[in-house]
């Protein structure tokens, strides 16, 4: 029920596109379709010249500060795979500046309950330091996200048609 929509956010990744938003209602099924198009990106690393990893965080501390929610668990993932390692300098300086010549694919699930402001700094720096790395945001509604290198593509998620909702649920 949801390859179409898959591979259009595939796609979308692959081409020129750097930072995408999956828009959806509560329920819907955003992050189950972000997380099979992180699934079909992993499984195709080695022919996928654009992408070297994907980090997929799901946001879910009861706090719009980015720093616990966003950057800690981002500084920590990049230093299990072996990017990042402690400085004096500011988390959010130390990311994107570790990743500037990376080529990850960072998946931010459930933006929303972010502070706005604090989140399109974030991305500013990471798109202004990183040619190449792109991010997907699960969201409630579009991100808005304005810069003049990096232009956002909102997908809409659509709920199930009762076909393909009769299908799942009787699995």
């Amino acid at each position: 029920g949801r390859e179409t929509a898959m591979y259009g956010i595939v796609y979308a990744l692959l081409s020129k596109q750097r930072l995408v938003t999956l828009v959806g209602n509560e329920g819907v099924g955003c992050s189950s379709l972000a997380l099979a198009v992180c699934h079909y990106i992993k499984e195709r690393l080695n022919t996928i010249l654009s992408i070297d990893d994907v980090l997929y965080i799901k946001l879910v501390k009861d706090t719009s500060d980015i720093h616990e929610v966003l950057l800690q668990p981002l500084f920590e993932m990049l230093g299990d795979v072996g990017v990042i390692t402690s400085s004096g300098a500011s988390e959010q300086y130390s990311i994107c500046d570790a990743l500037k010549h990376s080529k990850f694919l960072i998946v931010l699930d459930d933006v929303d309950r972010l502070n706005h402001s604090a989140l399109h700094n974030f991305l500013q720096e990471l798109f202004g330091k990183s040619e190449a790395v792109r991010v997907m945001l699960i969201s409630l509604k579009p991100f808005n996200f304005l810069s003049s290198s990096v232009n956002e593509e909102c997908i809409v998620v659509e709920p199930l048609d009762n076909e393909w909702s009769a299908r799942l649920f009787s699995e």
